[in-house]
């Protein structure tokens, strides 16, 4: 329950049921490919298979290292050959993971995911616990946006991410 101003309300089933609501028009909208947007899903079983497969104990518990997805990205593509265009005639590079969750856990490892996850259970409850509607479903978009748009690579997000601190 979040307490604003004298009044008691319950926030999860209206947040259940936006969530709800958007995910049934999102679906309406774009049918399969809600969960695949432009093949985003092939290329995070093609990354994220490669880390399991070929990392070793040590790169699942520390990741292959900070900023390594760039780097690795541009080699494993070049020699697999992950995604071609064929309407530009030319090989598909990603940059990104187009995911912060799975890029942290491809970088940093199990233990980076887990602190990841927990340090972002702390603000979500802290901001849930100090009644705080607007930072709370700032955090909650924030969270979830990075599981399809990855928005830490920006200066602005990572900008307001902190922000969700003080």
């Amino acid at each position: 329950y979040l307490g604003h101003k004298g009044r008691n309300f319950c926030i999860w089933p209206a947040l259940i049921f936006v969530v709800g609501l958007v995910t049934l028009c999102a679906y309406l909208v774009e049918g399969q490919e809600l969960l695949n947007p432009n093949g985003r899903l092939r290329g995070w079983q093609f990354f994220m298979g490669y880390w399991y497969l070929f990392g070793g104990s040590n790169v699942h518990w520390f990741g292959f290292g900070s900023g390594s997805f760039f780097k690795m990205s541009a080699w494993l593509q070049q020699n697999y050959v992950f995604e071609y265009n064929v309407i530009e005639d030319r090989l598909m590079v990603w940059p990104w993971l187009h995911n912060d969750w799975l890029q942290i856990l491809f970088e940093y490892g199990i233990i980076g995911f887990v602190a990841s996850i927990l340090l972002a259970g702390f603000v979500v409850y802290r901001l849930w616990r100090d009644a705080n509607p607007v930072y709370f479903s700032t955090a909650l978009g924030l969270m979830s946006g990075m599981t399809v748009c990855f928005p830490l690579r920006f200066f602005w997000t990572i900008l307001l991410a902190s922000c969700l601190f003080i």
